[in-house]
């Protein structure tokens, strides 16, 4: 097992990268959830303010 994680004297980059890469896709789902929710909040207010113009005429 521990032949594996060395990976033949070059564990240390290999297993760095693959922690990079990896928090590098979680950092990349967060912003697009974020952007995501951001969207869906502003149509939503923008849908409510249509719906108030059209209300009041």
């Amino acid at each position: 097992m521990d032949e594996f994680f060395d990976m033949g004297g070059n564990g240390v980059f290999v297993w760095n990268t693959v922690g990079l890469s990896i928090a590098i896709l979680v950092l990349n789902l967060v912003a697009a959830r974020r952007a995501f929710r951001n969207t869906v909040d502003r149509l939503r207010a923008d849908i409510k303010r249509n719906t108030d113009r059209s209300t009041r005429q």
